[in-house]
């Protein structure tokens, strides 16, 4: 599993959706600057979209006094599920949310979620992290799908 001081995995490609294009995402454009990122194991799901994602959204301005320059959602979904998702939270341009749809980052970062019991296939276990010019700098992994108490957005920081 990727922890602090592991250069953060490069060109693996995710997609997102900026207005109604689909772009393509290179994790390279990761690797510079500070990051705050964020992995969910799924859109819709309760944790997710009660606690999880408004933690982050309530941490944006003291995000930007560290110097943070983007903040990303991760989650093995697609990126019409993740649009729609965000719009439902009303995310707006402040978190962008990133597909992961075939979990090959999710997989290089050792996060796989194996849901299958449950009906859900493959996901990422929920964690935050910061990097800095793609090193980790802050790792935080929840022991259970369920909670979210470490990797809160504001349980996040230089």
């Amino acid at each position: 599993m990727i922890k602090v001081s592991d250069k953060f995995p490069g060109n693996i490609s995710l997609k997102k959706i900026t207005g109604d294009v689909v772009e393509d995402f290179n994790t390279n454009h990761l690797l510079t600057g500070k990051v705050a990122i964020f992995g969910v194991p799924g859109a819709f799901t309760p944790t997710c979209s009660q606690d999880h994602v408004p933690s982050f959204l309530n941490a944006v301005q003291a995000f930007k006094a560290q110097g943070v320059d983007e903040i990303y959602c991760i989650s093995v979904n697609d990126f019409f599920v993740l649009k729609a998702w965000g719009e439902s939270i009303g995310v707006g341009d402040k978190i962008s949310f990133l597909a992961d749809s075939d979990a090959q980052l999710t997989s290089a970062l050792d996060m796989i979620l194996d849901l299958t019991s449950a009906g859900l296939g493959k996901r990422s276990k929920r964690y935050s992290m910061l990097l800095e010019d793609g090193e980790v700098k802050v790792m935080n992994v929840e022991s259970s799908a369920g909670e979210c108490t470490v990797s809160r957005g504001d349980n996040l920081s230089f």
